[in-house]
């Protein structure tokens, strides 16, 4: 049996409704009879609609991206950093090795020229020596001590060059070798036997080894034509 007032079920011979405390009548017409408030009626479907739940804020992976943007960062400024000290070491290293470079060319070099410069000073020397004993009087006794003293000078710069592997040279025959002598001047000759020959030897010429550091410098013969 249920109650009229709430609907709840109650025991055939109750004559109180033991939850709102309604008092109930006719108990005996009452029995097994469900009230109309007790009876659901059927209530129509609902349409069944696919709603896709709300998405909720993406809060956590856009922390997570930002920690790995941040740690990209950070390592983009070490790698960068660590460049510009690879950088300044290499530069250093550069800078080093030129001047390592630089003072092993300066080395080559005082080896090669200092020698040189001191048989030169010692050549100065000498002449200057030599001038001190010239005496002041001219006659033909100093006159002739002069000139062979002058003449020793030469010697003695050729003697320097020697000590060098430098040594003067000069081409034999009378036909110029355009590879070891220079024509200076063409001098003119009528005799047509003598054109195209060595006229005149000016200065030697210097090689060391086989190179020639300066060439004999010569003058050669040019034939003229006689007038009639």
């Amino acid at each position: 049996m249920f109650c009229d007032n709430c609907g709840s079920e109650i025991p055939d011979d109750s004559t109180f409704c033991e939850t709102c405390g309604t008092k109930i009548e006719n108990t005996e017409e009452r029995i097994d009879q469900v009230p109309e408030k007790a009876v659901e009626e059927p209530q129509p479907e609902k349409p069944v609609i696919d709603e896709k739940p709300a998405e909720k804020p993406q809060e956590t992976n856009t922390v997570i991206q930002d920690d790995r943007l941040y740690d990209k960062l950070c390592d983009l400024e070490k790698l960068f950093k660590e460049r510009i000290a690879y950088d300044e070491h290499k530069n250093e290293l550069f800078d080093k090795l030129y001047e390592d470079k630089k003072r092993y060319e300066n080395d080559i070099v005082a080896s090669v020229t200092d020698p040189i410069i001191l048989e030169i000073i010692r050549v100065i020397e000498e002449i200057r020596a030599q001038i001190a004993k010239i005496p002041y009087e001219a006659n033909q006794e100093n006159y002739d001590k002069l000139v062979k003293r002058l003449k020793d000078i030469p010697q003695r710069l050729e003697d320097v060059l020697y000590e060098c592997d430098v040594e003067p040279y000069e081409v034999a025959g009378d036909e110029p070798d355009t590879k070891q002598q220079k024509i200076v001047q063409a001098v003119e000759t009528k005799d047509p036997e003598l054109a195209g020959k060595i006229a005149a030897r000016l200065t030697c010429g210097y090689k060391k080894g086989n190179r020639v550091i300066k060439s004999e410098r010569i003058n050669v013969y040019k034939s003229t034509k006689e007038e009639k």
